[in-house]
């Protein structure tokens, strides 16, 4: 990683990795949501609909680039606020969805341990070796 690490440390990289993986997700949420997205959440388009879905995704990602390279604990706090945001909602949202679509709570599962691992970052320092 090189100069991006020393610019960014460790919990700027997971901001800005998370981040961009957040805009492509709701990029691809607003060209053609999957299958199962439409399934398990499409008892929420009735209060927001895919399109917005996906551009909280997006604004969400670009929020967490800007506070990646603060690089400390208290400064960056803003940053996992927006990462851990939208995968908390997707995870609920597929447990309320589950009367309509039975595999939602497989994918429940899958967004509230994506987000439960944004927390344990969030907690951890920065390694001395990379601040």
């Amino acid at each position: 990683m090189g100069w991006l690490q020393e610019r960014l440390g460790y919990r700027g990289l997971f901001l800005a990795n998370h981040g961009i993986a957040w805009v492509c997700y709701g990029i691809g949420v607003i060209l053609d949501p999957a299958f199962g997205t439409k399934r398990g959440l499409g008892w929420m388009v009735h209060i927001l609909p895919f399109d917005g879905l996906g551009w909280l995704w997006i604004l969400c990602g670009l929020a967490s680039v800007v506070y990646a390279p603060l690089r400390r604990p208290g400064a960056d706090a803003w940053g996992f606020f927006f990462i851990l945001f939208p995968p908390t909602l997707w995870g609920l949202a597929y447990l309320l969805g589950i009367p309509a679509y039975a595999r939602g709570g497989f994918s429940a599962i899958v967004w509230i341990s994506t987000a439960i691992s944004v927390v344990i970052v969030a907690l951890m320092p920065e390694p001395k070796e990379a601040a």
